[in-house]
């Protein structure tokens, strides 16, 4: 007998029926995901589009482009100087320097040793420090960490001459951007059109720290050996570097120009505790920091940074593997198996998910900025509240929730906003108190006291007194005796702690003071 062909089990598998039933199953799926999708295309595209017309009635824009700065001609820009240039000469369509000697002579011209900057990056005048030149110095010239110190306590002066002798070689450098500042705009010629977003390269930002390092460093030098007029010239030179970067509507760059700006008031404090500024480089001093404002930039890079991630929403959206762009902004590098996984993942997505990732991005963003920050003062208790409450609802559920709830590109870039009001609070605290130092050290020229009160500065050492970020309130002020004053800012905690700082930066969300004082002697070694 010849076997049967038909099989024993799952006869089932060889009849029409079955797969015809199948067939219908797969197709109905397939019109269900095909639904799914251009219900929640159209579902997330309408929410993103009547939100942007509220926005729009609202006069809100979300244009990064109308932050960028207008390009301006080479012959008159301060950031084209020979020694900046090569910064940003890349190939052309690619952010990698053309000149990739020119580019390390550049960013290698101006490097410190790494405990010489960790040093100048210590808490310095807002704790009521000088800088320790004798350390700088003997940092400087080590080349065998074993051999016993070149400079001992008390040879400060030995230490300034050795310190601006190892800072020799830039000073051509120097002079050359000296010339530059002359020129009337500054602009660096970051690729603000690059394709991705969160890839475009600022190079500069760090080139610009490590001179105001140098120029910090000298200028405290120059001081220490009796050179008040060398040191003016080399803060100048610092104002210029943080203005050159002021128009930039990057948070980066802001938080760059605040740090700079503690740079800047290190060497001016020392100067006016040991009373050597003029009377003339004082009044160019104090017209320097009235024409800082960095509440009114913090808004404006806000704004721009909300323009400049709305940017980013439309690449993602229109990639062929919007996770992996996600991922990109996240510092997230995975394998080509997994970038293949991420490719075919987010294929499934529906892309109305990403304008509802959108939506609730700048709803997120709003509830965490708006109110927080006038002209005329920030509220820390607003900010904080704020700041809590959208970091709370991103956190909320975990990841698979944000995802779910188009939250998960908010938890990547939101958290970033946490600490920045605060930063920007202080640099212009910081900005206030020294135009009023200046201003009382004037009053002592003309008077041989200290004023009583910061009221006797006006009109003639300032126009009007700044008051207190914080609050719109009137700064703290108090003389400790004819030759020494106490003036502060009740700080983020709102609570006036007597003009005592916190001991640490991470302490002062919660308790210190933003103060401007002496130490109680302050002899030059």
């Amino acid at each position: 007998m010849e076997p049967s062909l038909k099989p024993r089990s799952f006869p089932w598998l060889f009849r029409w029926k079955f797969w015809r039933a199948l067939l219908l199953i797969v197709a109905g799926i397939f019109t269900l995901i095909a639904l799914f999708h251009a219900e929640e295309n159209w579902r997330g595209k309408r929410a993103w589009e009547n939100y942007q017309r509220e926005m729009e009635a609202n006069g809100e824009s979300f244009d990064f482009a109308k932050y960028v700065p207008p390009p301006v001609p080479d012959d008159q820009n301060f950031a084209m100087t020979p020694f900046l240039a090569p910064i940003f000469d890349f190939i052309p369509g690619t952010q990698r320097p053309r000149d990739t000697n020119a580019w390390q002579r550049t960013q290698g011209a101006v490097m410190l040793p790494s405990e010489v900057i960790r040093t100048l990056e210590k808490d310095g005048w807002p704790k009521g420090e000088r800088l320790d030149l004798i350390h700088l110095a003997n940092e400087l010239g080590t080349t065998n960490r074993s051999a016993p110190p070149r400079f001992l306590a008390g040879q400060t002066q030995e230490a300034a001459r050795a310190i601006l002798e190892n800072l020799k070689p830039t000073e051509p450098i120097f002079d050359e951007l000296r010339i530059a500042s002359q020129r009337p705009y500054s602009r660096f010629n970051i690729d603000y059109d690059w394709e991705s977003k969160f890839s475009i390269v600022l190079p500069h930002l760090a080139t610009i720290r490590m001179i105001c390092h140098r120029l910090e460093l000298r200028a405290s030098a120059e001081l220490a050996l009796g050179e008040p007029a060398a040191a003016f010239q080399d803060v100048g030179l610092m104002f210029h570097l943080l203005n050159s970067i002021r128009s930039e509507p990057f948070l980066i760059s802001q938080l760059v120009r605040a740090a700079c700006l503690t740079q800047i008031l290190q060497p001016m404090w020392e100067g006016l505790g040991h009373h050597q500024w003029s009377e003339k480089q004082l009044a160019d001093f104090t017209e320097e920091l009235r024409t800082l404002d960095f509440v009114d930039d913090d808004i404006r890079s806000i704004r721009a940074e909300q323009g400049f991630c709305d940017s980013f929403f439309v690449e993602v959206r229109s990639s062929r593997n919007p996770v992996g762009e996600m991922n990109a902004i996240n510092g997230s590098q995975g394998d080509s198996e997994g970038a293949e996984i991420e490719a075919n993942f987010g294929l499934l997505i529906p892309r109305g998910w990403f304008y509802l990732e959108e939506l609730n991005y700048h709803r997120l963003f709003d509830d965490e900025v708006n109110g927080v920050m006038t002209p005329t003062g920030i509220d820390p208790d607003v900010a904080d509240r704020k700041d809590a409450d959208v970091l709370r609802e991103l956190a909320s559920g975990g990841f698979a929730s944000s995802i779910l709830h188009h939250r998960a590109m908010s938890r990547i870039v939101l958290p970033a906003l946490s600490s920045f009001e605060s930063r920007m609070a202080r640099a212009q605290t910081y900005a206030n108190l020294a135009s009023i130092a200046c201003a009382l050290e004037r009053y002592r020229l003309a008077h041989g006291q200290f004023p009583e009160t910061l009221d006797s500065l006006v009109p003639q050492f300032l126009a009007v007194v700044p008051r207190d970020v914080i609050m719109d309130q009137p700064l703290k002020y108090r003389r400790a005796d004819d030759v020494q004053f106490i003036l502060y800012s009740v700080g983020w905690n709102k609570t006036d702690d007597g003009g005592i700082p916190a001991a640490k930066e991470s302490e002062e969300r919660t308790h210190g003071d933003w103060v401007w004082t002496y130490p109680t002697a302050s002899p030059r070694e």
